[in-house]
């Protein structure tokens, strides 16, 4: 039955892609797109990679989109107030279609041939399947306690690469934040009053207290099933971008002004650092949460729990400034 499911999901892929080649109008391009990330989203769930299904769902087809849909406006290449009128129309001509059609399908030609050299999914025999992964699953829970392997993995056998991931997020949403952050006039945050689509604002508030518990859920048990800090601050960004659609961006600036989201960015990664520098303080290696003093039984729980909130935190903040600067611009127009 998943190989009928996979095999349709790949087929609807095929389609949706080949339709790109011929589509003229942005906005049906940036849906198309988002799409193209749910199918992904589910293929990571069929493989049982749930942790990269939320995270592909969440900045595939959430943040991308939005951050899309914004580039669109900012550079008037699509009327929204004209349905009818295709902006995009000469933007790529016929043979310059043919051309990229030619070119999509030897690409998929030689995609397909490769499949042929694949290992069968599951194999014992697969490449993946050596012997350090091997070590990883045989003993990572006997050695550490920790029920999720690929948490257990991502802060401590890849602590560090773990963190230079984090330290990129936090270098990226710096780099937004100075290119297109500009001191405007201050106004009261008030001014802006929340927008009257009395169906949308009333569906958002009953559903914020479930994204919140849902967020903090994804958070507070990486260390036991699907989840941990990139998930759950990708999770807390989307529903910042949700406030910032409904009811506006000054109004958003109440809970959390551009000065409070830098401070939460940096502070997400001093926490990870911190607490593989306190690890080296004790006297034993980077992220060796043992040295925390605690039972060895709890120690990773705690010591991936002190990582995984650092990563959130940078995670969130970082999805937060780079939409919040957008929208800045947007106000601008």
């Amino acid at each position: 039955m998943i190989d009928i499911v996979i095999a349709l999901s790949i087929i609807m892929l095929a389609i949706i892609v080949i339709s790109i080649i011929f589509i003229e109008d942005l906005f049906k391009l940036v849906m198309a797109t988002g799409f193209i990330s749910f199918i992904c989203a589910w293929f990571y769930l069929l493989l049982d990679a749930v942790d990269v299904a939320i995270t592909e769902a969440a900045v595939g087809a959430g943040v991308s989109t939005a951050l899309f849909l914004i580039i669109i406006h900012l550079t008037k290449s699509y009327d929204i107030n004209s349905s009818t009128k295709k902006t995009t129309k000469y933007i790529m001509s016929i043979s310059h279609k043919i051309l990229f059609g030619i070119l999509m399908l030897g690409l998929s030609y030689i995609f397909l041939e490769s499949l042929a050299y694949m290992p069968v999914y599951g194999d014992i025999n697969s490449p993946v399947n050596n012997a350090l992964y091997k070590a990883y699953v045989q003993s990572s829970y006997e050695i550490y306690k920790v029920p999720n392997i690929v948490t257990m993995i991502l802060g401590s056998f890849r602590g560090f690469d773990t963190l230079g991931e984090t330290t990129v997020v936090f270098i990226a949403a710096i780099g937004v934040y100075g290119l297109l952050h500009k001191e405007t006039l201050k106004q009261p945050v008030l001014d802006q009053k929340p927008k009257k689509e009395f169906v949308i604002t009333s569906a958002l508030f009953d559903l914020l207290p479930l994204l919140f518990l849902y967020a903090f859920y994804v958070q507070f048990h990486g260390d036991y099933g699907p989840g941990g800090g990139f998930q759950a601050g990708i999770i807390l960004a989307s529903i910042y971008i949700l406030m910032n659609l409904v009811y506006g961006t000054n109004y958003s600036n109440i809970f959390l002004s551009s000065h409070a989201m830098l401070l939460i960015l940096a502070g997400g990664v001093m926490i990870y650092a911190g607490v593989g520098f306190l690890t080296l303080f004790l006297g034993g290696s980077f992220l060796d949460y043992y040295m925390l003093g605690l039972k060895m039984d709890h120690s990773y729980h705690y010591g991936l729990f002190a990582i995984e909130l650092g990563v959130g935190l940078t995670v969130f903040a970082a999805m937060a400034i780079i939409i919040k600067e957008f929208y800045r611009k947007l106000d601008q127009i």
